[in-house]
């Protein structure tokens, strides 16, 4: 029987609710991480303040893989594309925290949100997909 944490097919039921509930508090959650690397940036290295925030967030994450059966669940063949994705990811992170040092956190917060229209315009060149007026207007 397949993990419903691993399982590519399994379907959980919906809960409308606890969904919005969950992006509520995620959204708070990832407020008040902003928050606190714009304050430590200005008291503790930009690397150590991404340090950290990664080492808390490995705690979830091996929880995450025990409770999916252990190490087995980390195999991969496409290794190369996890270690281009941990780079952009950690390079990102580390930009994003500079940008909430450099800029008042409001200014850097509202940036960031034009990240969908980057995304569209890079699906082009990149993953070679068709985007048309529908998609530039969602």
């Amino acid at each position: 029987m397949d993990h419903p944490l691993t399982s590519p097919t399994a379907t959980p039921p919906e809960n409308v609710r606890l969904g919005i509930l969950s992006m509520l508090l995620a959204m708070v959650l990832m407020t008040v991480m902003n928050a606190l690397a714009k304050l430590l940036a200005e008291s503790y290295p930009l690397g150590e303040v991404t340090f950290f925030r990664n080492l808390f967030a490995l705690l979830p994450a091996v929880a995450m893989v025990a409770a999916a059966g252990g190490r087995s669940c980390l195999h991969t063949d496409h290794w190369r594309g996890h270690l281009w994705r941990a780079v952009i990811g950690l390079a990102s992170m580390v930009l994003l925290f500079w940008a909430y040092h450099l800029m008042p956190l409001a200014n850097a917060v509202a940036i960031s949100y034009s990240a969908p229209l980057f995304l569209t315009a890079l699906s082009v060149p990149l993953l070679g997909e068709r985007v048309g007026a529908f998609r530039w207007g969602r």
